[in-house]
């Protein structure tokens, strides 16, 4: 056992001066050494480890975690779980998210003593076991030092709390309000008093000494000198500061500096990270490790993820966006001598690091730790940076000479994929933890609704996409067209086997309790968990608390289709004034996406609000324009039909699943009695349910007519567990009976292979398509929803999905509490041009591949709430606005993006040529 095993990370902290501090109470010498011997003994084992030949090797571990605001239980399981798998892969250091222990979003209940307290205990947990032991590990906390809250950084080794370091550039702008919580540390090169400059010492909380015996730690801005190499550190908006510590670290001997980050997602600021990771390595010759959450914690936002190691310049290792996991873990091995050779040949460089040293020195923290791996990870490939960087060169150069004209159609739909993906997890993730069964969007017709269907869906195929390697080998393979085509009665269809892995553990029989996971108060006594959660087997136990079934039970979906029938509804709530082609449009994409679709009426709805109207005021009004009514009136009428919608659109989706359910048993209870058969093949509205060796209805019964030809669908008997229990209310970040409304789009592309259609082998699988137009489905013929598809063991009341743009909001052309409003919005901060982006991309692009999308995006944009006046052929709503919805896009780009005021505008829009007449732009 080496004298860091048996000692615990032994270390000096040097300050400025280069006089030693006093070290922490618990680094002291053992007993039977002098102080004098001791540094002789570390001296000495710090000798022997620089005569290695493998000493310039460095491997790190970069995480992605999706925690949880408030949940310590879960974000203990999900950090100790990061840690194992950095372990398992031989790294040294591994760096985490920013606040990963209490979670980001915590708002103001970072004002709360119970945070910090609650993130003390977390860490005291991870001392305690054996996580911290042979792994330097990065985590984040708040934490209260001297009247103030700061944001820190928390450095473990061995059982010891080695450095705190605070945060010292926070962040106020877009979705962040760090300064209402927090305070600015100093930052090195600051004027400074010379107490600041010196590394103090902080008093660790009972629940840290208890466990490990160390009374105080290091709390400021300092080096981690390691054996054979040097660490920095930084937290997240320091990375965007003008002057980033970055620099005076490279600058002070640092080789390496990592980063815990909570960026959320935004449209291309994937890029612009990247582009901070390049240059600021690229210039200073050194290695860059940066850590980003991933996931909703609970806020309005998502974080995208894309976790990244830099080298010299060039990209040493780049994790996965928006992944559905909840822990995502790159473990790379970089060569620090190629960084020093780069520093030794760059003249610059080292001008700069000399007068850099003369000037603000840093204090260092001297710990007798190696970053080198152990063996047999001393074998795994090396990433120079410098080889790195020559290759990324070739291969850019590459790519344009093959690619040229497809690269700008190339790069337009990887945008509008990235702004998909972020959807996805954030539904994804707003869905697992609000308690709720699914989603229901009230169908027009139009773009904005269909954009929003169609996201949904593929947040369906993202979430089969991870779970289908669970589920089993196919049984039987079809091909069979993409997700969204037509339905057909003849199609291919997959059948999978049982689940693979831990059993899933049977939920019949008993009634569905609160989420695991939920936000459940302190770190307490010793915690279990099923292994393996922060992977795809994590997303599959999600699902199966959703749906109330067991992954291995007869009803479970087996397909990306059936998953759309059991998650999404839809409902086009026409009126007297609803078209026939918007209605053909609704139920041909509910249809072609697999969405459980139905058909109503509103005007018996409305008549009952006009009649209580009338009778209370004795007036015969009001009247469209086109009937002798006024403006007032005529907004008053269409105000009306919004809004009942919206009314009807939340009883749907708390009784809709109920509904449905209840048919489903009652046909169940009609069927004739089985009979055995060694293959079953059941239509069940548009549903196919096959499996081998299992009981089948007589054909006598119409409502389930056997089907001829090759047997396919999904495995089972169509009966679930019993209902369950909805469970809501709960603080900040826990699940809501009714989540907050409205809500920014947050979280970026994990951008993975899309299977051919109907291939299995390949992610991107894309299931069974359903047939069109079974006998009894409550939707229209041709509709996917018919009541046939598995009981659910839980009957949780549905998410209702707003479906209002950012272009009618800033234009005001809009209705209040009518489709604009809702328990979220995916499409709430995009403008019209992007609603159309993402038409137009899931009508080309696996996995949708949506034909009907083409047809939608031909027609006008109409709200479709008045009778037409003589001579109109439809309500147009760029007519009735009097701009476009290009123009309305520039304005936001300009209000937003430029900081422009009403004249300001004015000028801009003027000068970039807006089509809009100069009275209706001046107005």
């Amino acid at each position: 056992m080496s004298l860091a095993h048996q000692h615990g990370p032994q270390m000096d902290a040097v300050c400025a001066s280069g006089v030693p501090s006093e070290p922490p109470s618990s680094l002291e010498a053992p007993d039977g050494l002098s102080e004098l011997e001791f540094k002789r003994e570390l001296l000495r084992a710090r000798s022997e480890t620089h005569a290695s030949p493998d000493e310039a090797v460095a491997r790190i571990s970069v995480c992605t975690l999706n925690q949880w605001a408030l949940d310590f239980e879960g974000n203990f399981r999900r950090i100790a779980e990061s840690i194992e798998q950095a372990k398992r892969q031989g790294a040294r250091f591994r760096v985490g998210p920013e606040l990963e222990t209490c979670g980001y979003g915590c708002e103001d209940h970072f004002l709360e003593s119970d945070t910090e307290m609650h993130s003390w205990e977390l860490i005291a947990k991870l001392l305690s076991s054996n996580l911290t032991n042979d792994i330097l590990v990065e985590t984040g906390a708040p934490v209260f030092y001297n009247g103030s809250q700061y944001n820190c950084r928390v450095l473990l080794l061995d059982g010891c709390v080695l450095l705190v370091r605070p945060k010292t550039c926070l962040v106020d702008e877009g979705g962040y309000r760090e300064s209402r919580y927090f305070a600015a540390w100093p930052a090195a090169g600051d004027a400074q008093t010379p107490q600041k400059q010196q590394l103090q010492q902080l008093q660790l909380p009972p629940a840290v000494v208890q466990v490990s015996g160390q009374q105080t730690a290091p709390f400021g801005i300092a080096l981690l000198e390691c054996i054979g190499s040097c660490l920095g550190f930084e937290c997240c908006e320091e990375l965007w500061s003008p002057s980033p510590p970055h620099s005076f670290c490279y600058l002070l001997g640092a080789e390496i500096v990592s980063n815990g980050s909570s960026s959320y997602f935004e449209k291309n600021k994937h890029h612009r990270r990247l582009s901070l990771l390049r240059e600021a390595t690229q210039r200073h010759c050194g290695v860059y490790a940066y850590a980003n959450q991933g996931g909703a914690d609970g806020g309005r936002v998502v974080f995208d993820g894309g976790s990244a190691v830099y080298a010299c310049g060039a990209p040493v290792a780049v994790g996965p966006r928006c992944s559905l996991l909840e822990v995502s873990v790159e473990t790379v091995s970089v060569d620090l001598s190629a960084v020093r050779a780069c520093r030794r040949a760059n003249p610059t460089f080292l001008r700069a690091a000399a007068a850099a040293a003369a000037a603000a020195p840093l204090p260092r923290i001297h710990v007798s730790f190696c970053l080198r791996p152990q063996k047999p990870f001393l074998m795994a490939p090396i990433r120079s940076p410098l080889l790195l960087q020559q290759q990324q060169q070739q291969q850019q150069q590459q790519v344009r000479m093959q690619n040229g004209p497809a690269l700008d159609a190339a790069a337009a739909a990887a945008a509008t994929e990235e702004t998909a993906q972020a959807a996805a997890l954030w539904l994804w993730d707003y869905l697992r933890r609000s308690g709720a069964g699914g989603f229901f969007v009230a169908l027009s017709g139009g773009a904005d609704s269909a954009a929003v269907l169609s996201l949904l869906a593929f947040m369906c195929h993202r979430v089969f996409q991870t779970i289908y390697p669970l589920l089993g080998a196919p049984t039987e393979v079809v091909q069979g067209p993409p997700l969204g085509a037509p339905a057909s009665s003849e199609v291919g269809s997959v059948s999978c086997g049982s689940l693979r892995g831990p059993s899933a553990g049977s939920l019949e029989g008993a009634s569905v309790g609160p989420l695991e996971g939920a936000p459940g108060g302190p770190i307490g006594g010793p915690q279990e968990w099923e292994e393996g959660l922060g992977g795809p087997l994590g997303v599959l136990r999600s699902l199966e608390k959703i749906l109330g079934l067991s992954a291995d039970a007869a009803g479970f979906p087996r397909s990306c289709r059936e998953l759309c029938n059991m998650l999404l509804h839809s409902c086009y709530l026409a009126s007297e004034n609803s078209s026939k082609q918007t209605q053909r449009l609704s139920s041909k994409l509910a249809g072609a996406l697999g969405s459980y679709h139905i058909e109503a009426e509103i005007n018996s709805a409305v008549s009952s609000f006009l009649s209580c109207f009338r009778d209370a005021t004795n007036w015969g009004g009001p009247n469209y324009i086109s009937a002798g009514g006024t403006h007032q009136e005529d907004l008053a009428l269409q105000n009306l039909q919004a809004r009942t919608r919206m009314v009807l659109s939340y009883l749907f989706a708390q009784l809709l699943p109920l509904t449905r359910q209840k048919q489903i048993k009652n046909e169940l209870t009609a069927a004739p009695t089985p009979t055995t058969s060694t293959t079953t093949q059941i239509q069940t509205n548009g549903v196919i349910l096959q499996h081998a060796d299992t009981p089948h209805y007589s054909q006598t019964h119409t409502d389930y007519p056997i089907q001829d030809g090759p047997p396919g669908g999904p495995p089972g008997a169509l009966i679930g567990g019993p209902l369950g229990a909805f469970q809501g209310g709960g603080p900040l970040g826990g699940p809501h009976t009714e989540p907050p409304r409205g809500g920014d789009l947050g979280g970026t592309p994990a951008v993975g292979g899309q299977g051919a259609p109907g291939d299995l082998g390949a992610p991107g699988d894309l299931g069974t398509p359903r047939s069109q137009g079974a006998p009894g489905g409550l939707g229209a013929p041709g509709g996917s929803g018919a009541p046939g598809a598995p009981l659910r063991g839980r009957c949780g009341p549905l998410l209702v999905v707003a479906t209002g743009n950012a272009d009618e909001c800033l234009r005001g052309y809009l209705t209040k509490y009518d489709c604009s409003s809702g328990d979220i919005n995916p499409i709430g901060t995009l403008a019209k041009e992007d609603v159309r982006g993402i038409l137009k991309w899931a009508a080309e692009y696996p996995p949708l591949k949506c034909e009907v999308l083409h047809e939608i995006l031909q027609q006008r944009p109409s709200a479709e709430l008045r009778p037409l006046a003589e001579g109109e052929t439809q309500q147009d709503d760029e007519v009735e606005m009097g701009l476009s919805y290009a123009d309305l896009s520039l304005f936001g780009g300009l209000r937003k993006a430029w900081r422009c005021g009403p004249f300001s505008l004015f000028r801009a829009a003027q000068l970039h040529g807006v089509g809009a007449p100069f009275n209706t732009l001046y107005e």
